[in-house]
């Protein structure tokens, strides 16, 4: 099969590139694996002022000798305007997003392609996995939080986060992300249960891996309680 190119967009918040680098180098070797050579949108959402330092980070990588990269600054502080800054500045139909406390294994993208080249579906997501830092209560490392475990490669599903997923721009239905979630959280379920609704194919990857670094601040039982309980308001004020 041909690999098409693709765009990979990353949303984020920080001023300072310290961490941002760390990123941009574990994103390097999904780029060097996939066989097309592809463009990646940075949108910072911390405002035009913070561009200095992500254009500073990519620099102080080799991401730009591996991608095409182009730089946004969201004044918004919206993530659903990030994301959707990156459909509007995408070159390609396959976008693909990731969160910048992830890496990817180095065939993420191959992976992701793949599953939506066989299938010739909408949407792909594949599993996030975390990788807890500090010592971790066994009952809180068990939680699926992204609802992963337990499906398989080209399984249909019905919704997903944007932690880790391919879209096909041509294939969508309707409005893109409502920035009306785009700060109290849920504008990704929106979306992906929009798109379902509409008939959209969403199929899973199970081998398209990328893994989230938990800090201490999310490695706790009140965290963990929280979270919980603010995606269960946010599913019923989606759902009603």
């Amino acid at each position: 099969m041909e690999f098409p190119p693709l765009t990979v967009g990353v949303v984020t918040h920080r001023g300072s590139f310290v961490d941002f680098s760390s990123f941009l180098r574990e994103l390097c070797p999904a780029f060097s694996c996939y066989p097309t050579r592809c463009q990646l949108i940075i949108v910072n959402n911390s405002g035009n002022d913070a561009l200095a330092d992500t254009r500073l980070a990519a620099d102080n990588t080799d991401i730009g000798k591996l991608c095409d990269y182009t730089l946004v600054g969201s004044t918004e502080n919206n993530i659903a305007v990030g994301r959707n800054a990156v459909f509007e500045h995408a070159a390609h139909n396959l976008v693909v997003f990731i969160d910048d406390d992830e890496f990817p294994i180095p065939a993420w993208l191959v992976h992701l392609v793949e599953t939506h080249h066989r299938n010739q579906c909408g949407i792909v997501a594949g599993p996030a996995h975390p990788l807890y830092l500090f010592e971790t209560p066994q009952w809180i490392q068990h939680v699926d939080l992204h609802n992963a475990k337990g499906k398989a490669t080209d399984e249909l599903i019905e919704n997903c986060p944007t932690a880790n997923v391919l879209i096909d721009k041509s294939r969508l239905v309707g409005e893109l992300f409502n920035v009306q979630y785009g700060v109290s959280g849920g504008e990704d379920t929106e979306f992906f249960l929009r798109q379902h609704d509409a008939g959209v194919d969403m199929r899973w990857s199970n081998e398209a891996s990328v893994y989230e670094y938990i800090p201490r601040s999310k490695s706790t039982a009140r965290y963990m309680i929280k979270r919980c309980v603010q995606q269960g308001i946010l599913n019923r004020r989606i759902l009603t």
